[in-house]
């Protein structure tokens, strides 16, 4: 297959065949079982333990979120000295804040903010403060994704993040509450057109949620997208996982079309916790990664050849596909084992009892 021409645009209500975002897509390849009963039905079998990964994962976003709105806070005037006055850029960093966290948490982390002696030691407190409010707590099961952890992989984090350097995207932009585009936890919610010379036009609803979307210098000629990952260990291996990585290709892709530029550099800002006694290795990742137009042609034809291998068990999962070398995943047996270990006639029965758990990343703490 030859892909022709890709177009995207905002989505409107326009007519779509299939609604994915980048998990729905992974984990249609990783089991099309279970990609299609979790993402396409939002069924699961509910086990009454916490997702500790996801819990922490979110909370330290809702950290990494602060970072950014922080600098922005402490370092825009200077940024966009002569595009916005210093206190334009106050107001629009804390009117995302409010959006992102409420009246009250953001009273607190501004309150913090303005209470540290120096950049660095503000910024990371403002960051613990709203981790601090994020409902996260300890898990006696898990002696690794704890409160403390998480906050000394956030100090580091900190250390090693340029501040000031750059700075989340501020465009005038009448989508937005406010009237401004802020590149902070920006939601993806995108009509998508492939062509091919295999046949028609395939539309989609293109869904996500970008970490951060910065201008690289001061000269703001450039933007890049962010994307942070929290991790056990971050080595090679993972460096490596995300030079060919689908996920920061599409939001590249994404964010280009949503501001009409065109949007090549991606950076991969991983934590690991606990933070290793040195995070030189392993423990705080900044890896930049570059996209150009061959890898968005590659990024559509996999959603094209995913969407197209698994749409005709979309109302019959109990009949899709199911890749055997998946059923451990990450350590940990697929919950839905039992089901794909029944017979036949048992299924549909067994999949109307799981629980339904919706999942959009346009909701926050999702993506």
């Amino acid at each position: 297959m030859t892909i022709t021409h890709i177009r995207m645009v905002p989505y409107a209500g326009q007519q779509v065949e299939r609604k994915f975002d980048n998990t729905k897509l992974v984990a249609l390849n990783t089991c099309p079982t279970w990609g299609i009963i979790r993402y396409e039905h939002h069924r699961t079998y509910l086990s009454g333990n916490r997702a500790m990964a996801l819990e922490a994962g979110g909370a330290a976003h809702q950290a990494f979120a602060a970072v950014r709105l922080c600098d922005l806070h402490w370092s825009g005037g200077e940024f966009y000295s002569g595009r916005y006055s210093p206190s334009l850029v106050q107001s629009i960093c804390e009117q995302r804040s409010r959006q992102l966290f409420g009246e009250d948490r953001t009273n607190s982390m501004l309150r913090v903010l303005w209470e540290g002696e120096d950049k660095e030691r503000a910024i990371t407190l403002a960051a613990l403060d709203i981790l601090g409010s994020s409902g996260f707590y300890d898990d006696p099961g898990d002696r690794k994704r704890t409160i403390a952890n998480i906050e000394e992989s956030l100090i580091a984090y900190v250390s090693r993040y340029p501040l000031g350097q750059t700075l989340p995207v501020i465009l005038p932009d009448d989508r937005y509450p406010g009237g401004y585009f802020v590149g902070v936890e920006i939601p993806i919610n995108m009509y998508l057109e492939i062509d091919s010379d295999e046949g028609p036009t395939h539309r989609y609803n293109f869904t996500g949620r970008v970490d951060g979307v910065h201008f690289t210098d001061r000269k703001l000629s450039e933007i890049a997208v962010e994307e942070n990952k929290t991790a056990a260990r971050l080595d090679d291996a993972w460096r490596n996982a995300f030079i060919t990585s689908h996920q920061p290709t599409g939001y590249c892709f994404a964010i280009g079309a949503l501001l009409n530029v065109d949007v090549e550099h991606a950076v991969i800002r991983g934590m690991s916790i606990p933070i290793p006694k040195s995070f030189d290795y392993g423990g705080i990742v900044n890896e930049p990664i570059l996209r150009n137009q061959d890898h968005f042609i590659r990024w559509a034809k996999w959603v094209v050849y995913t969407c197209e291998t698994t749409k005709d068990y979309l109302e019959t999962p109990h009949d899709a596909p199911q890749f055997t070398h998946s059923c451990n995943r990450y350590f940990r047996s697929c919950p839905l084992i039992p089901f794909c270990d029944s017979p036949d006639d048992e299924r549909i029965a067994m999949l109307n009892e799981m629980q339904v758990q919706e999942w959009s990343p346009l909701e926050e703490g999702n993506g």
